[in-house]
């Protein structure tokens, strides 16, 4: 009887998983449209006598500073649009606190501006908000497991 009892326990286990599989996208994009939404902002910076870099603190298009929603590049591109037309998105590094991007390769003494697309946090969501929304699927995956191994652990000891 326990082995039946462990089988039922088992299908429910991979019946639950498979399941969660299903309702995994709808999951992740509905905690992303929460998180952030895409915005491409102009941004601008001027390089010293001996730089060859700029750091561009992340704005909205009011120039209200606002963080990017990843802590890494993802979902960043970065174009110059004057003095010439450039995509530097490979040149760009995101700050540890996602406030800024610093640009490399650049002329000394010299104007940019710069298109720049970026996860822009929505309003309402802080940083702590920002950092739970994008481990939700993982916490929702953790959390089914816990009840499915308490409760299936329970209802085994049981019978």
């Amino acid at each position: 009887m326990y082995f039946y009892n462990l089988g039922k326990v088992a299908f429910a286990f991979i019946f639950c998983m498979l399941a969660f599989a299903f309702f995994l996208p709808s999951i992740i994009s509905t905690g992303e449209q929460a998180r952030y939404t895409s915005a491409t902002v102009p941004l601008s910076c001027t390089t010293g006598a001996t730089a060859n870099s700029c750091n561009v603190q992340l704005q909205t298009s009011g120039g209200v500073p606002s963080p990017s929603a990843n802590t890494t590049m993802e979902g960043i591109t970065v174009t110059e649009q004057t003095p010439a037309v450039v995509d530097r998105t490979t040149s760009t590094i995101l700050s540890n606190d996602q406030s800024y991007i610093t640009i490399s390769s650049l002329t000394s003494n010299t104007t940019y501006t710069f298109n720049v697309t970026y996860p822009q946090i929505n309003a309402g969501i802080g940083t702590g908000l920002n950092s739970l929304l994008r481990a939700l699927p993982l916490l929702v995956v953790i959390g089914m497991a816990v009840v499915l191994v308490l409760g299936g652990g329970r209802w085994l000891s049981a019978s």
